[in-house]
Formats: structure tokens, C-alpha cells, sequence
């Protein structure tokens, strides 16, 4: 496993570009991908893998200190545009087109939250499931209660300023919203195999006011084979 301390001369370079808005979410992104890291290594540590729903790429960028290649891919088009901003597509790190992520095989595909913006989850997990070639998948999300899970969908939370002098709303779902729990979603994915869950994960907190303190911010995280 990559001594993780050998890259926070990268990590601390990085935030040079961003705007003080955008530290918070960052800081939690690279603490939220070294957990998986350390967590999972065996499927993260020189794998070729894609991050699918991943906002912005902070996460993205993270990964790819220690993967051997990292895509990445949001539908929402405001996520691409302030991740090619913040980066250059090179053999480390690259944005996809639904194209290119579909022809190309993954050893690992890393999936956090995504299906609480489907009104089917289960049904968006099996589509994307049957569409693209990777060997294990990694899919998580919190283990919130119905009522702290609807604020992650304020759009006020939603508000980051991505580019100096202007602001947008990017949402991090997939338009409409669902407060599907992930354990009545992931086991109806028929073509999956669960090799096993982890619960109660402590997540770096996410920096954001108002949402839960690190210390109740408990996550679900299912390693799954597709078959």
C-alpha cells in the first residue's frame, strides 16, 4: 500500500488554484478518497478505475495519486466545466464522455450517493451495471435518517463558486430525488454480487455548515463483483 504522506506536497500544490470557497470541499474530498484508499486498497491501489457521479472531480483527483488511471464522469455539464478548469485530462486523470466510459474496462468503479437521484435506483445501478465492463464495484452513501438525508438536496448547499467572479448551482444527483436507502437498493441489483458491507464508516467530516458533525456521519459501503 502507497504511504499516503507522500503525497500531501501534491494535495497542499493543489489547493493553490482553488478559490476559498471550494478548500472545505476539497479537504474532504482527498480525506474521503485516502479513507476508501487505506479501507479497500486492493481494489483502488494501481487499478484502472472510474469515478461515476463524481461532482466535480475533487475525488477523481485524489484517487489518481495512487491509481494507475483514474475517469471520470458526471452527466451534470457545470461538473465538467469547473473540472477542466481545475485540471488537464492526461493519462493519470481524465474527464469521459457515456462513450468512452462504455468501451473501456475498469478494474474498479467507484460510485458514492449516486442512486439517491433516480427515482428507480436499483434500475439506474443495473442499467449502468449492464453498460459498462469492470471487474468490482464500490458503491456507497451515508447512513442517514430520511429527515438529515433530504437536506443534502437543498439547493442552497448546492452553491459553490467555481470560477473567480462567477458562482453556479451544480446539483450532485441525477436530477430527481430519492431517498432510497442503499440496503433497499443494492440487493435487488440482480446482476451483482455482493462480496460484502461495511457499515458504520467514519468519513473525514465535509466541511459544510449546517450538515451532520463527522462524529454522526456514519456511511454504508458495498464491494460488489459484477457477473
Amino acid at each position: 500500500m502507497t504511504d499516503l504522506s507522500i503525497h500531501y506536497s501534491s494535495v497542499k500544490e493543489y489547493k493553490k488554484k482553488l478559490l476559498k470557497e471550494e478548500l472545505a470541499h476539497f479537504d474532504a474530498a482527498v480525506k474521503k478518497s485516502f479513507f476508501i484508499y487505506k479501507k479497500f486498497t486492493e481494489f483502488f491501489h494501481n487499478k484502472n478505475i472510474l469515478d461515476y457521479g463524481c461532482s466535480i472531480g475533487f475525488t477523481s483527483w485524489a484517487f489518481s495519486l495512487f491509481c494507475k488511471s483514474t475517469h471520470c464522469y458526471d452527466p451534470n455539464p457545470n461538473c465538467e466545466f469547473v473540472f477542466r478548469q481545475n485540471n488537464n485530462n492526461n493519462e493519470k486523470l481524465k474527464w469521459v464522455d457515456v462513450k468512452t466510459l462504455q468501451n473501456t474496462h475498469y478494474d474498479t468503479v467507484f460510485i458514492y450517493g449516486v442512486h439517491n437521484g433516480h427515482p428507480h435506483p436499483h434500475k439506474l445501478i443495473e442499467e449502468f451495471v449492464n453498460s459498462v465492463s469492470f471487474d468490482y464495484l464500490i458503491i456507497g452513501d451515508s447512513d442517514a435518517k430520511i429527515d438529515d438525508n433530504s437536506s443534502k438536496f437543498d439547493p442552497i448547499e448546492k452553491k459553490r463558486r467555481i470560477i473567480s467572479g462567477q458562482s453556479a448551482i451544480y446539483t450532485y444527483s441525477l436530477h430527481s430525488i430519492s431517498l432510497t436507502h442503499i440496503d433497499d437498493c443494492i440487493p435487488k441489483v440482480s446482476n451483482l454480487k455482493i462480496l460484502r458491507r461495511e457499515h458504520d464508516l467514519l468519513f473525514p467530516s465535509q466541511g459544510f455548515t449546517g450538515q451532520l458533525k463527522q462524529q454522526d456521519q456514519k456511511n454504508i459501503i458495498y464491494v460488489c463483483k459484477k457477473l
